[in-house]
């Protein structure tokens, strides 16, 4: 599995997850990672941008006073399989991630959830497959704190809340 043919990997070598962490570390730009290949991630547009912070903003105000966070931008998931020889995983950014007080976390950066309760991706054309399809599939099948999620079209107004 992995990106269809939209997609391009960066390079033809196949990257560890320790290589990808390092190297998304140091990136000005954000990167996913696919059983070990690296892909750039499209850019955000504004629409993108407005719809993210509006939900990021209403979420933010529903699990106030509960032992939930919402976080956006900064935060990568992790979605099995268990790591073999660190060539395979999925690392990603949803656009926003609720997590609970018992998150827990790849590494001491605390920058790559293991256990999300939510994820919301804002999709357009060129993200809906890999976000309905291989994302969703694998937060169900590695993820098993994952509850909910909501995907919701940049270029439409409308939305739709796939469930575990």
């Amino acid at each position: 599995m992995g990106p269809s043919a939209e997609w391009m990997p960066i390079g033809e070598h196949r990257h560890t997850a320790e290589e990808y962490l390092a190297f998304e570390q140091a990136a000005l730009d954000r990167h996913f990672f696919v059983d070990g290949k690296i892909f750039a991630m499209e850019s955000v547009s504004w629409r993108h941008s407005t719809i993210t912070v509006n939900l990021v903003a209403s979420l933010g105000m529903q699990v106030k006073s509960t032992p939930y966070q919402v976080r956006a931008v900064a935060t990568k998931v992790y979605s099995g399989p268990k790591i073999v020889n660190g060539l395979r995983g999925m690392f990603w950014y949803p656009d926003i991630v609720v997590i609970g007080a018992d998150a827990k976390y790849y590494d001491p950066h605390t920058d790559v959830v293991l256990n999300p309760r939510a994820i919301v991706e804002i999709v357009s054309p060129l993200t809906e497959a890999l976000d309905r399809g291989e994302k969703f599939t694998r937060l169900q099948t590695f993820n098993p704190s994952f509850t909910d999620s909501v995907l919701g079209r940049v270029d439409i107004s409308s939305g739709s809340l796939p469930k575990r």
